[in-house]
């Protein structure tokens, strides 16, 4: 079997977001049974110039054969040539609003045959529609009259994000499947002082990350509190107001930009961490979360926005509503009181929390049935079998 996934960028770039990282986690976890093409632009994100040391053709990374294209070879007429070269059994999308890259691809599929499965990573969750709404809702209005949607598979990651795609697309058929999650690692030993808490908050600079509200948090927040940010800075104005609280942070409590973390480098960077702070807006998944708790590094996170409150009756972190602010000072002032021993017993809880929720092959063993199912496909056909 041969899939063919099309996105806007792909590793090594390292701005683009969860959305690579779900890709790069599933070439990695499945790349030895299905062959994987992935067909992505050929630069960062938000930049022109192509990326350092890339060969033209096909070029090997990891798993899957990376085919990089300037933004003018995003055409129907390109993709109609390469799905005669390298015949997809089964062409993946990871954006429905990527309009430049998703949608050359995906007439050439329909007009080609090939079943399509469509993520749209979030992209339809109520608050994520009303960003530029003015422009998204008649563009999805216009997709739906013209029949571009019909007979496609639709990929959620949750039940949320699956109620999201029928609110707005009211599509035949909806798959859940949860992301595969990176390989998990655990401290070598569990240090945490009293009255002491390192936390980080790693992803991109932008308002519904929420960045300045974990500043805020910090800030207010009781104990020797340092919080170290991780991203790219997609929002200049709304960065400047969050260098505007840092200024105004006042000692015990340090806050820090890092600067962008390598996806090669998160897990082995949470290690160093007692907290994750993440009070996002909305997420369908976030990575960072599920990295975070697989890294022996529990979580303070917003309640009711992800699909991670299950953290908090599991008592391995902490899920707080938007609408109380106050809450996630809180909880980061409990998380610093806590001394060792009850510090290694939440890490405990997260382990086995971690231990029933990732369970990774039986993940893997349900996209295969879903892509053999799609594409009338056994996997005995894959590479290598």
């Amino acid at each position: 079997m041969r899939l063919m996934a099309v996105m806007s960028g792909y590793l090594p770039a390292q701005n683009y977001g969860g959305p690579v990282r779900s890709l790069s986690n599933l070439v990695d976890r499945i790349g030895d049974r299905v062959e994987i093409d992935v067909v992505c632009g050929d630069h960062e994100f938000r930049q022109s110039q192509p990326l350092p040391g890339l060969s033209e053709g096909w070029n090997q990374v990891g798993n899957a054969q990376v085919l990089y294209l300037q933004e003018k070879e995003f055409t129907r007429s390109r993709f109609t040539e390469l799905f005669h070269e390298r015949k997809p059994d089964l062409l993946y999308l990871s954006s429905i609003f990527s309009f430049r890259q998703t949608y050359p691809a995906l007439l050439a599929a329909k007009a080609a045959g090939i079943p399509v499965i469509l993520a749209p990573r979030g992209e339809l969750e109520p608050n994520a529609l009303r960003r530029k709404g003015i422009k998204k809702r008649p563009f999805l209005w216009i997709m739906r009259a013209a029949g571009i949607y019909r007979g496609m598979c639709f990929h959620a990651t949750s039940p949320g994000e699956a109620a999201d795609i029928r609110r707005a697309l009211h599509p035949s058929r909806i798959a859940i499947l949860p992301n595969l999650p990176v390989s998990s690692r655990k401290k070598d030993t569990i240090q945490k002082q009293t009255g002491r808490l390192r936390v980080c908050c790693i992803a991109r600079i932008l308002p519904n990350k929420n960045q300045l509200l974990a500043i805020q948090a910090a800030a207010a927040a009781k104990g020797e509190i340092t919080l170290d940010l991780y991203g790219p800075l997609e929002d200049e104005a709304y960065w400047e107001r969050c260098e505007e609280a840092i200024r105004q942070v006042q000692p015990p409590v340090v806050v820090r930009y890092r600067g962008v973390l390598p996806p090669q480098e998160v897990g082995k960077t949470l290690l160093n961490y007692d907290c994750s702070l993440l009070p996002t807006v909305f997420e369908n998944y976030c990575h960072s979360i599920a990295e975070a708790l697989l890294h022996d590094c529990p979580v303070v996170i917003s309640r009711g926005t992800t699909p991670w409150d299950d953290i908090a009756p599991a008592d391995c972190g902490r899920a707080v509503p938007l609408e109380h602010p106050e809450g996630f000072s809180e909880a980061l002032s409990e998380l610093a009181a806590m001394d060792a021993d009850a510090y290694g017993s939440m890490i405990a809880r997260l382990r086995g929390f971690c231990a029933k929720r990732f369970c990774s092959d039986e993940m893997e063993r349900e996209y295969l049935s879903l892509f053999e199912e799609l594409t009338g496909k056994e996997q005995h056909e894959a590479r290598g079998q």
